[in-house]
């Protein structure tokens, strides 16, 4: 996607929500339990309205240990 371009707004929510959901189910199952397939089915969306550019689950899970982290720090930081 080109920088100067905006991502439209729905695609947006739509990524934000599958990473919100891959953080519930990192809670509640194995890593290698999930799959895009399942990410999609647990987040009750249909596969066409994914976006092309859907990550895999190793970059969610990624994002996810370094949402973490930053947190851990912030809080040690205030300590």
């Amino acid at each position: 996607m080109p920088e100067n371009k905006k991502e439209d707004l729905r695609v947006q929510r739509t990524k934000e929500f599958i990473r919100k959901t891959f953080e519930e189910m990192i809670c509640e199952m194995d890593y290698e339990q999930i799959s895009i397939k399942e990410l999609v089915q647990h987040a009750k969306l249909c596969r066409q309205f994914i976006p092309r550019n859907c990550r895999s689950q190793k970059y969610y899970f990624k994002t996810t240990q370094e949402k973490i982290i930053c947190y851990t720090l912030e809080s040690l930081s205030d300590i």
